[in-house]
């Protein structure tokens, strides 16, 4: 699903929450390899990657089986300035 998204909709960003699915998702892009570029929040990492066939260039993770509601929100915030 992720791929056929990526693929038709020019997306430079992909969030994962969850170890395996966020492995799941760059294996699928065809990502091998991350650059850890920043900790935008405790727990969250926003890398830089290169995916062959879509436009993803960063790729933001965060473990699933922590944060508040709203950390999605304050990732956004976070980046956005």
């Amino acid at each position: 699903l992720v791929l056929g998204l990526c693929r038709a909709v020019p997306f430079t960003t992909v969030y994962a929450t969850g170890g395996s699915i966020a492995i799941s998702i760059a294996e699928r892009l065809g990502i091998s390899s991350m650059v850890l570029e920043e900790e935008p929040l405790p727990g969250v990492a926003l890398s830089s990657c290169f995916s062959d066939g879509t436009n993803v260039r960063w790729f933001i993770s965060k473990a699933g089986s922590f944060g508040k509601r709203e950390t999605l929100l304050s990732i956004a915030d976070t980046l956005d300035r």
